[in-house]
């Protein structure tokens, strides 16, 4: 199992956002488990939402 540091979880994010791909599509493209971006991805959104308040 890779260990990914918040930086490199942050770059991948960027580069999924930017994709214009379902995270599914990108996890396979990418060869990530889908799981995992969807963990990041969701990780992300939490965070994001209680900077916004």
């Amino acid at each position: 199992m890779a260990k990914y540091s918040k930086e490199e979880k942050e770059r991948w994010i960027e580069k999924f956002k930017n994709s214009g791909l379902s995270i599914a599509s990108w996890a396979r493209k990418n060869g990530l488990p889908i799981s995992t971006v969807t963990g990041w991805v969701s990780k992300l959104d939490k965070k994001s939402s209680t900077l916004v308040r």
